[in-house]
């Protein structure tokens, strides 16, 4: 058997010419090379399959159904908080009855809580929470509880000066029920109560005023930041506390008087609030310490260092001087404060809360908004 192998050596040519002659023959290389290779033809783009639009139309669909039901609720909210403002409640906050004790509604305990710093805000929002007791014939007695560092000079006073406007309107006892600090501004509020309690673990007193003042006048020095305030001419105070330049001398007196004012202001309502029951005089009460409930007690700074809300809501009760078991039993009610809409929305709150405010944010307004404060912050 034989075989027919192949000649060595390079490809022969083609021995058939092209199919027209002149024309090139595209299927044959140059003699002597293999013929070239064909590069694929380009994929034709693919239709999308059913499924693929199908799941398309569902997304749209999915997406606008979606939209229109967000602007539906934000339509159907701003009427909800219309109505609300029609009917007493605000879009900037409304109030609401909490019954802590069942009772004889005509005959009422009524319990209001003050949190956080006392700012104009809070302040504001807690007045009128008085006002609408100041209404109520119903109330026969005021708790109020209070948790609050201190806070504004000017704030501190309001309260103070609404809550004794509240007890002469209505005639009726107003107890406090320190929580776990009520000290400068917090205090300050609580000397318009007849009774002041607290708790064995409260923390009260810092009788005082500070101005809060961060200098930054070696930092500017360091890198060429100065204070490019312009005064009017004689108005030489004009940017006393400037916290680019060094306080000088003169200054610091000026500013020393305006505390000292606002602080024989703060030592005035103690001694009103507290008169005989105080056992030293107010000047070494009055040093800036705070105290704990126990050394509050010794001071007659409070009525007694071991009563919680509920102890000091039975003191009200009393007070009442309900008759038998039973009979004329008074009911017990937290006035609250619900946050409006549009304070939900900015991330106002209802009443002041300590974990509101960030240290940045108190920083900053300490730093930008210089003011006299009934405050006790730990320095």
């Amino acid at each position: 058997m034989s075989y027919n192998n192949p000649p060595i050596g390079p490809p022969q040519a083609s021995q058939q010419g092209p199919l027209n002659p002149g024309q090139p023959n595209f299927n044959q290389g140059p003699p002597g090379y293999p013929p070239p290779m064909f590069y694929p033809m380009p994929m034709q783009p693919q239709q999308p399959s059913f499924f693929s639009r199908f799941g398309s139309a569902i997304l749209i669909t999915l997406g606008t159904t979606l939209f229109g039901l967000s602007l539906l609720l934000n339509f159907w909210l701003l009427v909800a908080v219309a109505a609300r403002s029609n009917t007493g409640s605000s879009q900037f906050g409304s109030t609401q009855e909490v019954v802590l004790r069942p009772g004889d509604a005509s005959q009422r305990v009524m319990v209001l809580k003050f949190t956080g710093t006392i700012l104009d805000r809070s302040a504001k929002q807690f007045i009128d929470l008085l006002e609408t007791v100041a209404k109520d014939t119903t109330v026969k007695a005021i708790v109020i509880e209070v948790d609050s560092p201190g806070g504004g000079v000017t704030a501190s006073d309001e309260l103070y000066s609404a809550i004794l406007r509240t007890k002469k309107e209505r005639g009726v006892p107003v107890l406090v029920s320190m929580s776990s600090i009520a000290a400068s501004g917090g205090l300050y509020m609580a000397m318009a109560a007849d009774e002041v309690y607290a708790q064995r673990t409260t923390v009260t007193g810092s009788i005082g005023v500070i101005f809060s003042r961060i200098d930054l006048s070696g930092l500017g020095e360091k890198y060429g930041v100065k204070d490019g305030s312009i005064v009017s001419d004689g108005a030489t105070f004009k940017n006393a506390g400037s916290m680019w330049t060094p306080l000088k001398p003169e200054e610091e007196d000026y500013l020393k008087s305006l505390l000292n004012d606002s602080f024989d202001i703060f030592k005035s309502v103690v001694v009103a609030g507290r008169g005989t029951k105080l056992t030293k005089p107010i000047d070494q009460i009055a040093v800036g310490k705070g105290f704990s409930a126990q050394q509050a007690l010794a001071l007659g700074l409070i009525d007694g260092d071991n009563q919680y809300l509920n102890d000091v809501i039975d003191k009200a009760v009393a007070k009442i001087g309900v008759t038998g078991v039973g009979v004329n039993n008074p009911s017990v009610v937290w006035l609250k404060r619900d946050p409006g809409f549009f304070e939900l929305l900015s991330g106002q709150g209802g009443s002041s809360k300590a974990g509101l405010e960030s240290s940045l944010d108190k920083l900053i307004h300490d730093a930008k908004t210089p003011r006299l404060m009934y405050l006790w912050d730990g320095r």
